[in-house]
């Protein structure tokens, strides 16, 4: 998050690219250097509340593990941005204005594939197939996700009933990956140099 690149860390970025009027309240969760991220978000003109959240087992866990410290806010429904994601103003609209209630933001396979989770989606862009490695798939999943309050309750009645172990270990895209049988989710497929994951 607070690497710098064209002048801004990577959170600058993304935090520019969230129109203001759009969010009523940024949740941060915080590990390592917990106090200078807060430190430099405190500073920012952001026109926004921002709220932190800490996972003291950082060092340990993975990102759905983060997530869930701010399962409270969850419950109202919520975007999820991971650190690593660069965008523009116009996907982070395309995503919230999307009719869909649970929406994840996807490039179209071309000629290569990454190693990110891919996506099998069909004619209306519902979300069939959700998985690390699919034989068959028409997108590559980036983020963000858009999550409603409607179907939040069913993602932490699963993640509730894991073990603390698969807690730990979970990322956030498998959390819902897992769940695309029983919750709707569509893509919005988003195919241009301004959005990009940062390795």
């Amino acid at each position: 998050s607070m690497v710098v690149t064209h002048g801004k860390t990577l959170l600058e970025h993304q935090l520019s690219a969230i129109p203001p009027e759009c969010v009523n309240e940024l949740i941060l969760i915080t590990g390592f250097e917990d106090q200078k991220l807060k430190d430099f978000v405190l500073s920012l003109d952001l026109g926004f509340p921002v709220n932190f959240r800490y996972n003291n087992s950082y060092l340990t866990s993975h990102c759905a593990y983060s997530l869930l410290k701010a399962r409270e806010e969850m419950s109202k429904g919520f975007i999820l941005i991971n650190c690593d994601l660069l965008f523009s103003a116009s996907h982070f609209l395309s995503l919230l204005n999307s009719p869909n209630n649970n929406v994840i933001c996807a490039k179209k396979v071309n000629d290569y594939e990454t190693d990110l989770q891919k996506i099998n989606a069909d004619e209306d862009n519902k979300v069939m197939q959700w998985e690390l490695n699919l034989k068959e798939f028409n997108g590559e999943v980036m983020g963000p996700l858009k999550m409603s309050s409607i179907d939040v309750p069913l993602v932490l009645e699963y993640y509730d009933g894991l073990s603390e172990e698969n807690k730990l270990q979970l990322p956030c895209f498998t959390l819902f990956s897992r769940l695309v049988n029983r919750v709707p989710f569509y893509t919005e497929f988003i195919d241009d140099d301004k959005w990009f994951e940062v390795d």
